[in-house]
């Protein structure tokens, strides 16, 4: 609804859109359950940007289908012994804090802050330009990237590319950061015509103590050698 989303946009600015952009495109770029993005200009600037607007009343959908989905856990909790070992009811209280956090953009903005300050500008890793001062907790405002999917790229060697990148890119950020992209799902991940990896939607973020990186890095020198005891005793 181009309305309510104007109305969000108006409402995190705390002023008219047309204070803040001169151009806001009222068909969404694209769409999903917890946000829209709208392709804008920023007043007084040539550079298009993109507005991630969150959904009008979507904290009081979220809050009634997990109330919900707790009293289901709960019911099963405690009427299925077998089901007890699951502890189902604190599942349902993790999924609920991490949509809570992904509800807020400023949460958002500070995890691609954090990810631009951690790869160098060596790594083949492209992340999305924060316009600080137009965000807030149900808007943020973006640099706009435009991606190719994999089977958009051009020539083996460009997907080849794509693939190395992909993976250096993943172990930089589990293995050495400890900070890593925790929803890597196609419609987050692209590439640019040289298969530089595009990161987009940093609302769901893993992070890894030293220990945890060390045990990994243990776990996968007794997968590669084979050694079944070995992997399963890291793995506990």
């Amino acid at each position: 609804d181009c309305p309510l989303a104007r109305a969000e946009v108006e409402g995190a600015l705390s002023r008219k859109i047309a204070a803040g952009f001169s151009v806001f495109e009222e068909k969404p770029l694209a769409s999903a359950s917890i946000a829209q993005v709208h392709r804008a200009k920023i007043r007084g600037e040539e550079r298009s940007v993109v507005c991630k607007v969150r959904r009008p009343l979507i904290e009081a959908v979220v809050a009634s289908d997990f109330h919900l989905i707790a009293f289901v856990a709960r019911q099963a909790h405690e009427r299925f012994a077998e089901l007890r070992h699951l502890n189902l009811p604190r599942a349902v209280e993790e999924a609920r804090r991490a949509i809570l956090q992904e509800l807020d953009f400023s949460i958002e903005k500070e995890n691609v802050l954090a990810a631009r300050r951690l790869f160098t500008a060596s790594d083949p890793v492209i992340l999305p330009e924060i316009v600080e001062g137009l965000c807030g907790r149900t808007l943020l405002v973006m640099g706009e990237l435009d991606g190719l999917k994999e089977s958009e790229l051009k020539g083996e060697e460009a997907r080849k590319a794509a693939a190395r990148n992909l993976v250096a890119a993943s172990f930089r950020q589990i293995m050495i950061f400890g900070f890593f992209h925790a929803d890597p799902h196609a419609g987050n991940v692209c590439f640019d015509p040289e298969g530089r990896v595009i990161l987009y939607d940093w609302g769901l973020v893993g992070r890894l103590s030293w220990k945890m990186r060390f045990k990994l890095a243990e776990f996968l020198e007794a997968f590669v050698w084979g050694d079944p005891v070995w992997a399963v005793d890291c793995a506990l």
